[in-house]
């Protein structure tokens, strides 16, 4: 069975239209590991780095600015060290992992979901059955080899709201937009 094409989803209105802001990055220190995506530790090496963050901060004020954001990361280190980064700048911002129990989890979702200009940024935990329609901007702040995974996270973002037509995503991953 063959379904509809984004682009057809988006064209009949169940899906919300992206605009993609891409950031070159230098992905020549990225491993390729046993499962043929980049390895957790070469992504967290690359996307750590202060130059890195500085970049990601300033792609997100470039292009999202007080728009609600999901950051996706590779590892659970960078996305720490983005949460530190984005509070330092004052901007209110959530870390997500797998490590966070059941009630921390709802308790950030929550706080997501309720706050205007919300920043998460998160590791895995949300690439697939996360409905959250108001997120405005997808930030890619890792590489993928995967187009499935690649989907799946600017997927979050795709949702329709009756005033929401289109979102953002920046990449910051080189990945298959272009």
């Amino acid at each position: 069975i063959v379904g509809n094409s984004i682009s057809s989803l988006v064209g009949k209105g169940f899906l919300a239209k992206a605009t993609t802001y891409g950031f070159d990055v230098d992905l020549k220190t990225l491993k390729i590991g046993i499962n043929g995506d980049y390895t957790v530790s070469s992504s967290d090496k690359l996307y750590s780095d202060f130059h890195m963050q500085e970049k990601l901060l300033h792609a997100y004020e470039e292009q999202s600015l007080g728009k609600k954001t999901l950051i996706f990361n590779n590892g659970i280190s960078t996305s720490i060290n983005v949460y530190h980064t984005f509070k330092a700048a004052g901007y209110p911002v959530q870390h997500l992992d797998n490590t966070a129990s059941r009630k921390e989890r709802e308790q950030i979702l929550k706080w997501f979901k309720h706050t205007p200009n919300a920043i998460l940024s998160s590791v895995s935990i949300l690439t697939t059955g996360f409905d959250e329609p108001t997120v405005d901007t997808i930030i890619l702040n890792r590489a993928t080899r995967s187009l499935t995974l690649y989907y799946q996270m600017i997927g979050r973002g795709s949702r329709i709201l009756k005033n929401k037509t289109t979102f953002n995503i920046i990449d910051l991953g080189n990945n298959f937009h272009r």
